[in-house]
This record gives structure tokens, sequence and C-alpha cells, in this order.
């Protein structure tokens, strides 16, 4: 899956090039580096307080009478 990540956007940037251009594909290529990286960065920070390592303050011991 890895290699796939990878290989994918080059490929289709390697096609676009011969169309479009080299310096118009880069550009596209980083906008859309960009938004992903604009998109992880909010992903996380929304969810940066729910996750499953999140603590919470325990209750407080009972005490028998």
């Amino acid at each position: 899956m890895n290699y796939l990540s990878f290989a994918v956007p080059a490929l289709a940037a390697g096609i676009a090039a011969s169309h479009y251009g080299l310096r118009a594909t880069a550009l596209v290529y980083a906008a859309g580096t960009a938004a992903l990286v604009a998109a992880a960065t909010g992903a996380v920070l929304l969810h940066r307080n729910t996750g499953p390592g999140k603590t919470f303050d325990a209750p407080p011991p009972r005490t028998h009478p």
C-alpha cells in the first residue's frame, strides 16, 4: 500500500507534465499536498482530546461508614 501511495500520484504527475508542462504540474501537485497536510492537521486538532489515550480524572475513593 505504501508503494501505491507514492506511485499513483507520481504517475499522474508524469502524465500531467507531458500535457500541461512541468511548472503547472508542480504547482498543482504542491497545492494538493498542502491541502492534504491542512486536512490532516485539522483532523488532529479536532480529535486530539477524544482519542483512546485521553485520560480522565479518577473519581475520589469511596469511604465506608
